[in-house]
């Protein structure tokens, strides 16, 4: 931690070091510090998605916050929107029971492809149960066509990881 802080008195807009003393003060138990410095590495990178997934796993999993997390996955996607943003976004939406977000995430074309396992299941998690292939939502899943993307992986309560 030491020689994290003397790379920022150096450096103040080491996005790096703000990133490696949040994971210092997460694993130490000092949260407020780890959130401050995760929202740092966002404010001096603001044009870096690994800052917006660090603070968002950060929400989802050491101090719960889904509304935080959702509303930076939701700048997340402005800022890249890749398909595993657009199923992150997704699945924090349906963690909220907010179905209409959920919704219009999974369902952008970039998300639905036949290569990124179980968007199908979180879709029918979505519209509760029903079948993704109903004319609820006609023409996008099994379209061959659609460019492979970043593998996601979802766990039985659909958070999402990247490997």
């Amino acid at each position: 931690l030491a020689l994290y802080r003397q790379i920022l008195e150096i450096q103040p807009q080491n996005g790096v070091a703000y990133f490696f003393t949040g994971h210092i003060h997460e694993n130490t138990g000092n949260l407020d510090a780890a959130e401050r410095a995760y929202q740092k590495v966002i404010e001096v990178n603001p044009q870096r998605p690994e800052g917006y997934l660090t603070l968002i796993r950060f929400y989802q999993e050491t101090r719960p916050n889904l509304s935080r997390a959702r509303a930076l996955a939701q700048s997340l996607t402005k800022l890249s929107p890749s398909a595993s943003n657009f199923a992150l976004l997704a699945t924090l939406c349906s963690q909220l029971n907010e179905a209409a977000p959920a919704l219009a995430a999974i369902t952008r074309p970039r998300v639905l492809r036949p290569r990124i396992p179980n968007t199908k299941a979180l879709l029918r998690e979505i519209r509760g149960g029903h079948e993704p292939d109903t004319p609820f939502f006609p023409s996008l899943l099994g379209q061959d066509h659609l460019a492979p993307g970043p593998r996601l992986f979802f766990s039985p309560s659909f958070r999402c990881a990247l490997p």
